[in-house]
């Protein structure tokens, strides 16, 4: 009879080979089957250096693998281990020869192993990985029989519990999952992930839940998921891993308390890939059950059965946030492909609707062109799926940048707000439309809201510092945009305002040096060429600022150029004719720098003209009216 394996015990850990379990005081660690196979490698050698080949061996004996593989699965193993550099090590790199475990390794009896896991749920299963790929096969016989049992409705799961009862949670960050292989991530998936739990999780009124916005930037292979929560100042993370091959897809997920770094859960889900969708719901209904969430209280996104549609979405959310205009564009093509294939597919139509939205923002596209084709995909959202949140808040931007229909614009972000109260994005544009339309106060209480649901959010930090400066706090405007530049030194729209904030205080050579720096970054938005024309014109220096007119009408034979910013420059040279010459063209053009025209202080200088009640009467701002 063959003798059993070794148990092995370290510190709070158990570690069952035979089981293929790691444990720490009880409670079940998530670890990737080649980081187990490099912990019993290590394990089974204490104190002694174990070279590179020995540790691939271990975990790839059939397989010729190189040391980034082996780099990648120690990584994951110190983080299941909870090593921190220089604290609390367990295993030590060796340089040019390979790893050692340093603490102490004691072999256990099994009364004690059982005992140390006896609090494990009944329906644990253990999967091991294959040397081919996907699906996965069980460890033993009676584990397959097991499985059988379980996974009746069709959906392999594990579910652990700790020994001691977590406290309750009250927020919780998604982060973006996770793959096994590096060189085999697929960011539109894992963001993707991320994106659908944190709309079907959020929204219940009882737990806080982070917007993708806040939690994109934390999808590094080596992210630490505890920093990441201390960082968003959330009691407690979401992480996982997923990978997808042979048609299969594979999602682990953890959820850890952060404040002790102790998982309160952990799952693992293997289905097929075209059953993406219905692993996203299992997620989130174990985890609405973990924390005793109301089912079905989230948000749910109207989603699609096409896998291929998913997938087009997936990739479009990803070029989405990037913001940037070309990455904006290359969002449009995803979305309309996903479209193509489910012409049903709301969310994708909301994606695409927001999407023409950005582009006059960030990139001073067309007006008309774009906000149209927004209103009408956003339109489209709304007849497939009249809870869409995030289409009224396009239809509440659309009408507030194109339309200069206030109530028509507020009752949008309004009725977005009941349908998704938890939406950071929606906040902060209903502040812009309150500050812009001079209800300051109420302005700056939901840039609040928006800040306190998104703290790390460089645009929504920058807003609520440009809002500051449009009710005339210009101490509390610099001191916002500072901070934010704090978070990105590189965030040119910040820094832009922050010039502006010097101009106010008179300060034009600081103004220049901040807006010097935002020309590289701004792409082809002409909002720090405008303004810098603008200071030299208040100097007097009329030659440069002339020039800053000619770059611009040579950049408007190529593109749509604002004629408000145009106006604008011509404003700082007091040449009142030119200025409202150009003025009358903004309004020609239902040009959006228009709605600043009471926010925005240098248009001021012209309310004495004559000529400046016929540009109001344009826009129609509720304050100049009752001026």
């Amino acid at each position: 009879m063959s003798q059993p394996s070794p148990i092995f015990g370290f510190g709070a850990f158990v570690v069952d080979p035979a089981a293929r379990q790691l444990l720490r005081d009880g409670a079940v660690c998530p670890l990737t089957p080649k980081a187990f196979d490099v912990l019993c490698a290590l394990l089974q050698n204490p104190g002694r250096t174990v070279t590179k080949e020995e540790l691939m061996r271990a975990a790839w004996p059939d397989s010729i693998v190189d040391d980034g593989n082996l780099t990648f699965q120690i990584s994951t193993l110190r983080k299941a281990l909870g090593d921190r550099g220089s604290e609390d090590r367990y295993v030590v790199t060796v340089p040019g020869q390979g790893y050692q475990f340093v603490r102490p390794v004691r072999q256990i009896e099994q009364e004690e192993a059982e005992f140390a896991v006896e609090e494990r749920d009944i329906t644990t299963i253990t999967i091991e990985e294959r040397s081919s790929p996907l699906p996965w096969t069980l460890a033993t016989g009676a584990v397959a029989a097991l499985l059988i049992a379980v996974i009746a409705g069709g959906m392999i799961w594990r579910d652990r519990a700790t020994v001691t009862p977590a406290p309750e949670i009250r927020s919780l960050a998604v982060l973006p999952f996770k793959p096994i292989v590096p060189a085999e991530r697929d960011e539109a998936l894992e963001l993707g992930m991320a994106d659908a739990l944190i709309s079907r999780i959020g929204g219940n009124g009882k737990l806080l839940v982070r917007p993708l916005t806040a939690v994109r930037g934390y999808g590094g292979i080596e992210q630490d998921a505890v920093a990441a929560g201390r960082t968003l100042g959330v009691d407690a993370v979401l992480d996982g891993t997923i990978v997808s091959s042979g048609g299969r897809i594979r999602v682990t997920a953890q959820l850890i308390r952060v404040a002790d770094s102790v998982q309160i859960w952990s799952g693992q889900f293997d289905e097929r890939s075209s059953e993406i969708l219905a692993v996203q719901d299992s997620i989130s209904s174990r985890l609405s059950r973990e924390l005793d969430l109301t089912p079905g209280a989230g948000r749910v996104r109207t989603g699609t059965a096409s896998e291929e549609a998913y997938r087009a979405y997936a990739l479009g959310r990803l070029h989405y946030f990037r913001a940037h205009s070309v990455e904006v564009d290359k969002a449009i093509v995803h979305f309309k492909r996903a479209i193509a294939l489910d012409p049903e597919y709301a969310g994708a139509w909301a994606g695409l609707a927001d999407s023409y939205v950005i582009l006059p923002i960030s990139a001073d596209r067309e007006p008309r062109e774009n906000y149209g084709l927004a209103r009408q995909a956003a339109m489209r959202a709304i007849e497939l799926d009249p809870s869409s949140a995030e289409a009224y808040m396009t239809l509440g931007t659309v009408k507030f940048f194109l339309d200069w229909d206030w109530s028509g614009s507020e009752a949008d972000f309004l009725h977005a707000l009941e349908l998704d109260p938890e939406s950071a994005l929606t906040h902060i544009r209903y502040a812009h439309l309150l500050s812009n339309t001079g209800r300051h106060e109420e302005a700056m209480v939901e840039a609040r809201r928006a800040q306190r649901l998104d703290p790390l959010s460089l645009i929504i930090n920058t807003l609520a510092g440009q809002f500051s400066l449009q009710a005339g706090d210009v101490d509390e405007g610099m001191r916002q945009l500072r901070h934010t530049l704090e978070l990105d030194p590189d965030f040119w729209i910040a820094r832009m305002n922050l010039g502006k904030a010097h101009e106010m205080r008179g300060e034009y050579d600081l103004a220049l040096a901040e807006l010097a720096k935002c020309r590289g970054r701004s792409g082809d938005n002409v909002e720090p060429l405008w303004m810098i024309g603008y200071i030299h014109g208040l100097r007097g220096e009329s030659e440069k600022a002339q020039a800053i007119v000619d770059e611009l009408l040579e950049a408007a034979g190529n593109r749509h150029v604002p004629a408000a910013k145009i106006a604008l420059v011509y404003i700082g040279m007091g040449n009142r004719d030119e200025a409202f010459r150009w003025l009358f063209n903004a309004c020609r053009d239902r040009d959006r720098t228009l709605v600043f025209l009471d926010a925005n202080p240098r248009f001021r200088k012209l309310e004495s003209d004559p000529r400046f009640a016929s540009v109001a009467r344009c826009v129609d701002l509720p304050q100049l009216r009752e001026g």
